[in-house]
Formats: structure tokens, C-alpha cells, sequence
């Protein structure tokens, strides 16, 4: 069973857990998960940070000094660069820009 819980109106469940939490509208994880459902993706948390409106800019700063992560962020493949991001040991390559 997924667990979800209401905020202002809307329900949100879980689809991605770490660093950065990601939040969907549909309790079945196979549709929100997917990297072409980009749309399925409602809100984001970062660290322990506020819940916010889903918006992949924000995401930037933190993805654009890992390569792998870089990469897909810039291919608009953001769920994959999340969880990529959030499996990040310190070991990664960085970019140098």
C-alpha cells in the first residue's frame, strides 16, 4: 500500500526518497516514475527543506558540478538525475565550471 498524505487541496505521494524528495499526484509509481512523465511530478523537497512546487531550475545549482547528474538534467531526464544526485557518495566526478 502507498502511503500519501493531503496538503491544500492536493494529495502527494512519495516517488522518489533522499536528498531530494519527489512528489506525485498518482499513487501508482510506475506512471510517475517514468522520465517522460515529467508532468506527474507535483511537488519537491530538498534536505529538510520546505515542500515546494516542482520546479527542475531550482535543481540546477546542485546537479551542475556532477557530470552524470549534469547530464541528465540537461537530456530533461530529472527524475533519473534526482535519483542519481541522491546516490552521490562524494566520490563522483565534478565538473569544473
Amino acid at each position: 500500500m502507498i502511503t500519501g498524505f493531503s496538503n491544500g487541496g492536493y494529495w502527494f505521494f512519495p516517488i522518489v526518497d533522499g536528498r531530494i524528495k519527489l512528489y506525485s499526484p498518482f499513487s501508482e509509481t510506475d506512471q510517475a516514475t517514468n522520465d517522460a512523465v515529467v508532468v506527474a511530478i507535483l511537488a519537491m523537497q530538498v534536505e529538510d527543506g520546505p515542500l515546494e512546487p516542482w520546479n527542475p531550475d531550482k535543481l540546477f545549482p546542485l546537479f551542475k558540478k556532477i557530470e552524470k547528474c549534469y547530464v541528465l538534467y540537461a537530456e530533461k531526464r530529472y527524475v533519473a538525475a534526482v535519483k542519481r544526485y541522491n546516490k552521490v557518495d562524494g566520490k563522483e566526478t565534478k565538473r569544473s565550471f
